[in-house]
């Protein structure tokens, strides 16, 4: 049990070091830094907050509810038009589909095959995906 959590600590650091995860890190810190980007996503939770607001009334407005849905829209556009915003939702996503491959890889290794049949089978011929046999 021991190697094995020793393992587990030494996949999580090399983890931390892969391009993949510093890019992510980088654009988190970035993005926050960064007063436009912050006022976006303040703006944005606050607007989804409003109508979160309106559909947990028992006597919903339908027209508050389509004002504040139209509001939400326009903030995540605006959201999603800044940069910082953009490439931390890219970088993110990134990180998400490296730690989702590996543990894929690790269920085909330990139980013979992975839950998702489109992810890594571990024959790498023909893949461009995970980096399973780099």
């Amino acid at each position: 049990m021991r190697n094995v959590l020793q393992k587990a600590q030494e996949l999580a650091e090399a983890i931390l070091q892969s391009d993949v995860y510093q890019r992510s890190k980088a654009a988190e810190e970035a993005m926050t830094a960064d007063p436009e980007a912050a006022r976006c996503l303040a703006d944005y939770l606050e607007k989804q907050r409003a109508v979160n607001a309106i559909l947990s009334t028992e006597d919903m407005d339908a027209t508050a509810l389509a004002e504040a849905g139209a509001a939400l829209q326009e903030a995540e556009d605006r959201l999603h038009a800044n940069p910082l915003v953009k490439e931390t939702q890219e970088a993110n996503a990134a990180c998400n589909e490296m730690l989702d491959n590996v543990n894929r890889i690790i269920q085909l290794i330990v139980r013979g095959k992975t839950e998702d049949a489109a992810g890594c089978t571990g024959n790498c011929a023909g893949c461009a995906g995970c980096g399973h046999g780099a």
